[in-house]
């Protein structure tokens, strides 16, 4: 396995984040996975914002990556995905909690290197 992760940082077209809680209910984080052998990372981190946060859309193949402490992988590489559509029933709805909500809100919510990530994240493509 290697030893960073994958993720997207969800965006709405008025300006809002998608973010999900851990499968253990203790954090907010962005979509995330593994890296799988033989696919490309983005194409990865498309399929956990389905999987995880039941949303679609257009995600950039273009990542910017960051040192985390939340992650076990201790480094998450983030693409950008312009957010289409918000499924009402996804494959772990059931096991997580999404919310969708400006900035502002998102920040007080996330650990600090994850608020980093938002931060950095919004500046460049909202």
């Amino acid at each position: 396995m290697d030893n960073y992760q994958v993720g997207a940082f969800p965006y709405t077209e008025d300006g809002k984040v998608v973010l999900i809680k851990t499968r253990d209910g203790d954090y907010w984080i962005f979509p995330k996975g593994h890296v799988e052998k033989g696919r490309k990372d983005y194409a990865v981190a498309e399929d956990e914002a389905f999987e995880e946060a039941g949303i679609l859309g257009k995600i950039e193949p273009h990542s910017i990556c960051f040192e985390t402490v939340s992650s076990k992988s201790k480094r998450l590489c983030i693409y950008p995905m312009r957010v289409k559509k918000v499924l009402s029933k996804w494959p772990e709805s059931k096991e997580r909690e999404r919310v969708i909500l400006s900035v502002s809100k998102a920040e007080k919510l996330l650990q600090k290197d994850l608020r980093e990530v938002l931060k950095r994240m919004a500046k460049k493509y909202m």
